[in-house]
Parts: C-alpha cells; structure tokens; sequence
C-alpha cells in the first residue's frame, strides 16, 4: 500500500502531482533509514553502546553512499544471471516459443492450453533452463549479499566507497570474523527477518494505519538491530 492509497482511504483524492511529491519523499526517507543504518553501524565498530544522533544530512548522504556500493555489487550477479540464463537456452527456448505462436495462430487458438498448444520439447527446454538459472543465481545473489553487508560495515568504518568496493578487503574482514561465525549470523538473521515479516504483514492488515507503523517503526527497528548486530561483528574481527 502507498501513501496514496492511505489518504484515499481517508476520503481524500490527491492530485497526480501530490502523489509524485509523496512518492519522492518516501525514496528521501527511505535513503535516510538507510544512511542511519550506516551511522549504527559506524558507532557501534567506534564502541559507542548508544544510539547515534539523527543528523539528515549526514543520514542521506550515507544513505546515497550505501545505495551506490548496494547497486555495483548486486548489478554482478544479475549479469551473471543473465549470462546463465543465456547459455542455458531460456533466451533462446522463449524465443522459439514466440515465433511457434506468431507462426501457429490457429493451433493456439484451438488449444485447450498454452502447454498443450507449445511444443514439449520447447516447455522442457525452457523449464530445465530456468530451472538452472533459478538455483545458480541465487547462490550468487546469496554470495554477494553476504559481501555487501561487510562492504557496508566497511563503507561505515572508513567512510570511503572506494573502500567498501574493494572486494578482497571485504573477504579478508569475513575471514577475519570466521566464515562460520558469519554465516551463522546470516542464517540467525534471516530466520529472524522471516519472523518479523509475518509480524510485519499481519500489522499491515490494520486499514491504513498499519502501513504508516510498519514505515515509521516496524522497518527501521529492523535495520537499527541489523546494524548493531553487524556492527558488533565486525568490530570484533
């Protein structure tokens, strides 16, 4: 739900123009939670047990750092996905399909289905290659993830993107930690993010009201523990 849909539930039709303001205050907030994200981490590696000050734009030019280093590393495994996908036919096999239908308007008319109308040979291409692509792709996207989070921790420690991207640095900071200490992180914080979205969607289900405490409470206690976790981790290597 947009913040759109909140005032519209409240009886007021915001103009095209408002909802576009809306729609870029809510990036602007959302590059500050992020950016104050960055700042729990960097007090935390600083031993600073408190919370740090709300500095805005401080916070958004983190924020804007963190997006920028976010974007280099997920922007690998995506072409590498591309590639997979590639080699294992789904480019192809979609595109056969394509021109079989455009070729074939009466047999696809008269199929019961689109699978009976397609060739099989085509669907289990297709199918087996996505398939591939779908595992190989997220053990990657899984990969650079865990990079990422050490590449924030260090974006936080030196404030330098230049430092957050250099990719050997950030293995050696994981093995520092231990590659089964931090992975067991991984694994605690994803079994803990999965509790907090079921959480989260059940409070969204309050009319209105639960989207405005899921943005202002629910995602940023989530980013303030990740941080502190993280941030604890890290400055322990």
């Amino acid at each position: 739900m947009e913040l759109s849909d909140i005032f519209l539930g409240w009886g007021i039709n915001l103009d095209p123009s408002i909802k576009s303001l809306l729609g870029v205050l809510a990036f602007i907030a959302a590059l500050f939670v992020l950016g104050y994200f960055i700042s729990v981490l960097r007090q935390t590696i600083s031993g600073y047990d408190g919370l740090p000050e709300i500095d805005f734009k401080s916070n958004l030019l983190d924020g804007i750092q963190y997006i920028i280093v976010a974007i280099i590393y997920m922007i690998i495994p995506f072409i590498i996905s591309i590639i997979i996908a590639g080699a294992t036919g789904v480019f192809s096999n979609i595109f056969k399909i394509v021109t079989f239908m455009s070729e074939n308007p009466d047999v696809m008319q008269n199929a019961t289905s689109f699978t009976q109308a397609v060739p099989q040979e085509l669907l289990s291409g297709l199918a087996g290659g996505l398939a591939i692509t779908a595992i190989i792709s997220a053990i990657i996207f899984i990969i650079f993830a865990l990079l990422l989070l050490i590449a924030a921790a260090r974006l936080a420690d030196t404030g330098s993107i230049k430092e957050a991207l250099m990719v050997n640095k950030v293995i050696e900071d994981i093995s520092a930690i231990g590659f089964g200490r931090y992975i067991g992180w991984y694994i605690i914080l994803i079994i803990i993010s999965f509790v907090f979205a079921i959480i989260i969607a059940i409070i969204s289900l309050i009319p209105y009201l639960g989207t405005v405490i899921v943005a202002l409470v629910c995602t940023p206690f989530l980013y303030l523990f990740q941080g502190r976790t993280l941030g604890v981790l890290y400055a322990e290597k």
